[in-house]
């Protein structure tokens, strides 16, 4: 015999608010079928690109920011499960770490993003420590944090020993 389920024996839903699933996907970012977290990080350099990044206020916003994503991202994971593939905003606070200070050039934006997105995809040390050790929220925002310091580094240390060659685009 076929047992049909009705739809009372179905589970209860999840509950979940809107406003943290449009902040922990960054607008919907999170959402995007391929790449979620190129798609959040492209998303975020673009608004940044406008941004003051060496103005005290652009510091105090990526701390608020980190804080308020260690929240929502918990929130993400306690919802879809570990670190959710929706969730791009570490993306976007390990966007900002990594664009402190950085002058606007699109030769420098466009080294400090692909360096980014490779030391998130492949969390060199102690990035992928970092995840593993932290959980919920902090595992999540800090190994792109991490990525983003990485990034800050190298796109720093490129702008000193080319400084006559970034600037020409």
């Amino acid at each position: 015999m076929i047992k049909i389920k009705k739809p009372s024996d179905a589970p209860p839903a999840k509950k979940g608010g809107a406003v943290w699933k449009v902040f922990a996907s960054f607008f919907g970012a999170g959402y995007s079928p391929v790449a979620p977290g190129t798609v959040g990080s492209a998303a975020a350099f673009i608004i940044i690109w406008f941004l003051p990044t060496g103005h005290w206020a652009y510091w105090a916003a990526f701390v608020a920011l980190t804080l308020f994503g260690v929240w929502v991202s918990g929130k993400a994971e306690e919802y879809w499960g570990h670190d959710p593939s929706k969730v791009v905003i570490d993306e976007v606070a390990g966007s900002m770490a990594s664009l402190m200070l950085v002058p606007k050039s699109l030769s420098l934006w466009i080294l400090a993003f692909l360096a980014f997105r490779a030391y998130d995809i492949i969390k060199i040390p102690p990035a992928g420590t970092v995840e593993k050790k932290f959980r919920g929220g902090w595992g999540i925002m800090m190994d792109d944090i991490v990525a983003g310091i990485y990034t800050f580094v190298l796109v720093h240390l490129v702008r000193l020993i080319f400084p006559v060659y970034i600037d020409l685009i």
